[in-house]
């Protein structure tokens, strides 16, 4: 292009200063001439340098939900939940119903938001939250469909529950709280009330937040609502003593005392052992955490044990 330019320029020179051959001029590229117009011809001469278009900006995302937004679907949520005692299938973004998540996309959504609280203080502004698409439902759900959670509770749990989904990309089966094992069904809704609270209140997060059974979404796997127990105890029986290292394991048991048959009645060292021990309040049978022999001696950690979960 320069070349030709030059070639050019040279010539629109020569032709004022004397009359080429035949009045015409030339056009000339790499030394060639490409074509020839007489000037009686051509009545203008432009320089034609050509302005590509500025690229509009990028639009923001539209997956970035944000915060009042955000805000209004949890509140939503936690409303629908409140009046059909179910977790609602799917949570429109906005009033116009173009858009909307996956109870387990939202269920990410809220977790996600909440840990960002907790990293970060209550005080925090929160970014807009982004719409993960794919985050799948809970594989085998099970635990408690009820309970009462505190303002850390909620925010440890929504922390440990978004890196779960970060690392395997689906709901976890459940959240243990303390000893407890609550079920997907249970946090979703502590989380919308929670977030729901936090919209309504001058964006401060309640102290605690309590939840009461209800139906899970339709694609969701029915929840298994086995009561358990989850200790971080020491081998603490006969049983086990020199066979396995004296450390804290984590395990989780059925909530069910073989000595006396009854369900729900054990509990997380309440005696206070050093190594830890389950109890039962109602027998008061001792149980290993570790193995969960009974340790009443006599070999009875052989032939009475908790049943393990799953």
């Amino acid at each position: 292009m320069k070349k030709f330019l030059l070639s050019l320029l040279g010539l629109i020179v020569m032709v004022g200063m004397v009359h080429a051959q035949n009045d015409t001029i030339f056009i000339l590229k790499d030394g060639g001439i490409t074509g020839r117009y007489k000037t009686t011809e051509i009545d203008s001469i432009i320089f034609y340098q050509p302005v590509f278009p500025v690229q509009p900006p990028i639009p923001v995302d539209s997956l970035n939900i944000e915060s009042t937004q955000f805000l209004d679907m949890a509140t939503r949520a936690a409303n629908y939940i409140d009046t059909n005692q179910k977790i609602p299938n799917i949570s429109y973004i906005d009033a116009s119903q173009t858009r909307s998540v996956s109870a387990a996309e939202f269920y990410y959504m809220m977790a996600r938001w909440l840990r960002y609280l907790k990293v970060n203080g209550e005080q925090a502004t929160p970014p807009p939250v982004k719409i993960v698409r794919g985050t799948a439902v809970p594989p085998t759900p099970t635990g408690s469909m009820s309970g009462t959670f505190t303002k850390d509770d909620i925010l440890t749990k929504g922390q440990s529950n978004a890196d779960f989904i970060d690392a395997n990309g689906y709901v976890p089966n459940y959240s243990t709280v303390g000893s407890t094992q609550y079920s997907p069904v249970a946090i979703y809704y502590a989380m919308a009330k929670t977030i729901r609270h936090y919209a309504q209140n001058n964006h401060t997060l309640p102290a605690t937040v309590s939840v009461t059974e209800v139906t899970k979404p339709d694609d969701w796997p029915a929840t298994i609502t086995v009561p358990t127990i989850t200790v971080y105890h020491m081998p603490s029986c006969g049983c086990c003593a020199g066979r396995v290292p004296y450390q804290r394991y984590w395990k989780t048991w059925v909530n069910y005392c073989p000595r006396c048959g009854r369900t729900g009645t054990l509990l997380d060292n309440p005696k206070h052992v050093y190594e830890g021990e389950i109890t039962c309040s109602r027998c008061d049978a001792d149980y290993c955490g570790y193995c969960g022999g009974d340790k009443k001696g006599g070999g009875a950690c052989w032939s009475v044990k908790l049943t393990p979960y799953p």
